[in-house]
């Protein structure tokens, strides 16, 4: 191609067939590349454009097992793994409806379809990158942060490449979207309609309408844009978030759900119609759109543990009102989500004990009492043996309100014991800083500490130190009395022959002295 020198661009191909990657990486070498990386997974790919600069990526859609193209680019963007100017172009064999949306969904530069010839290939790269090439200098600012030089970028380049127009100003309107000037681009996208009606103008004319709260004339301009083009799948997604800021929540439940029609295989949309779904009481749809985004999102940057756990409490809800076949293949399907949750997230002690209390759960609910016995001690044990206290307080908290409903006091209280004796990295702090005489700063540190580990024995017990040696310095504080007051009885379990107890006994006494002296006063 005039004008670009192929053996100065550096490639990546993403392929986990071989023959194909050989195929494309021989018309590659006949264009004049000499550069050219190849990945066999998602999972090598993203290191490759973590550890170097890429000019071209070409990746197939379907990956086989682990991410697939989309995830791939959707990881790539999040994470800023590739300049600006780097074009990605979508490969894959199928072309069902559910396949090209899919694989435009975060809208790669190009999509090509299997089998295709170096000619089409050629073709493709050689009008992208003439098209970079002219618009180099935006990609540049883009890069270096420097938003406001690529919006004037975007207006000096216009004159000299006016086949470019369209994608300058839509370049131009995200650009000044993201500033949140949005008079600025609003202004841009009326003036695009009242010549022709392009779809990306009138849903960023909606979206200019949404940022600025005027959801009424926001929802006009994305109705407008789907009565065009139903199938304007982010179309749907925006009315949908229009609806949910007016409180139409059953209108924006059969937005998205027309939406994961058009495009199944977005994470993030099938996690906000399962959401929805269950808000509004549809637990069918519920189910569907959770177990929805829990395949497709096994890979994805934006999978979320949350959406596992839901699906499990909506099977929970349902269970009770189908036959017992059912019941028990929903139970199933629970117990299979459950371990693939304690897979992905292997070594995480919390979201391990929230699957054992979600098959507690489900169990339950069906009236399997000793499977939800063995589920809730399942995730005693997690507890028990977390004596560092990674496990959060809140899950605790719920671990030993369980255990009581439960009946097994017992095991509530050996939980309660342990954390009583937990420790704190904030005590550590404080100890340091009161032995600088720094009083006011190590009290700040206990009290954020309390709040993460209230049942602490040691912290209760420095707290009502470091507070009682504050009011002696700076005088009687009401409010420190109580906090004071309140560590102290949560410390009045404490048994006689611990080591700290002579500590609390002394702690104990000079608060008695300092409430006479308030009553004093």
């Amino acid at each position: 191609m005039a004008g670009v020198n192929y053996s100065k661009l550096r490639v990546l191909i993403i392929e986990d067939f071989a023959n194909f990657s050989s195929a494309l990486r021989m018309m590659l070498s006949q264009f004049g590349v000499l550069e050219i990386e190849i990945a066999i997974s998602g999972e090598k790919a993203l290191p490759l454009m973590k550890a170097n600069t890429f000019d071209i990526v070409l990746s197939d859609f379907n990956l086989g097992e682990g991410r697939n193209g989309n995830d791939v680019l959707e990881e790539a963007k999040q994470n800023k793994l590739l300049k600006s100017d780097c074009i990605y172009i979508m490969i894959t064999a199928e072309n069902t409806t559910d396949m090209v949306m899919g694989a435009l969904e975060f809208q790669p530069d190009e999509y090509l379809t299997k089998p295709f010839n170096k000619d089409v290939l050629l073709a493709r790269l050689e009008r992208l990158l003439r098209r970079r090439e002219a618009l180099l200098p935006i990609f540049k600012a883009i890069d270096k942060s420097n938003m406001l030089d690529a919006i004037a970028q975007c207006d000096s380049l216009a004159p000299e490449h006016p086949r470019y127009k369209s994608y300058l100003l839509k370049l131009k309107t995200d650009l000044l979207l993201e500033q949140g000037n949005y008079d600025g681009c609003r202004d841009i996208y009326q003036q695009i309609l009242m010549v022709k009606f392009i779809p990306w103008a009138q849903l960023g004319l909606g979206k200019s309408f949404f940022y600025q709260g005027q959801y009424d004339k926001a929802e006009k301009a994305f109705r407008q844009l789907l009565s065009v083009n139903r199938g304007y799948v982010h179309g749907w997604d925006w009315l949908a978030r229009c609806q949910e800021k007016v409180d139409d929540l059953q209108g924006a439940q059969e937005s998205l759900a027309t939406a994961a029609k058009i495009s199944p295989i977005n994470v993030s949309r099938q996690s906000r119609l399962g959401q929805l779904a269950l808000n509004n009481g549809d637990l069918e749809q519920a189910e569907r759109a959770l177990l929805r985004s829990v395949k497709v999102g096994k890979f994805s940057i934006n999978r979320s543990p949350e959406n596992y756990l839901q699906l499990a409490t909506v099977i929970s809800q349902r269970v009770t009102d189908v036959d017992a076949v059912t019941a028990k293949r929903m139970e199933k399907k629970v117990m299979l989500v459950m371990d693939e949750l304690r897979a992905s997230y292997r070594g995480d002690r919390t979201i391990a004990l929230q699957s054992r209390l979600a098959e507690k759960q489900v169990y339950q609910a069906q009236g399997n009492a000793s499977e939800a016995e063995h589920a809730l001690m399942l995730a005693y044990d997690l507890c028990k043996k977390d004596p560092e206290g990674s496990i959060p307080l809140e899950f605790k908290e719920i671990m030993i309100e369980q255990l009581e409903q439960a009946g097994k006091s017992d095991f509530a209280g050996e939980l309660v014991t342990q954390m009583q004796a937990e420790e704190s990295a904030g005590n550590s702090e404080a100890a340091e800083l009161y032995s600088k005489g720094e009083i006011a700063r190590a009290l700040v540190v206990l009290q954020l500490a309390i709040e993460e580990k209230p049942r602490s024995f040691a912290l209760n017990l420095n707290l009502a130190q470091v507070a009682m040696h504050h009011m002696v310095q700076t005088g009687m504080d009401l409010e420190l009395m109580q906090q004071v007051g309140e560590a102290l009885g949560r410390v009045s379990s404490l048994p006689t022959e611990s080591k700290r107890y002579s500590v609390y006994q002394d702690l104990k006494a000079r608060f008695a002295t300092l409430q006479k002296k308030q009553n004093k006063g």
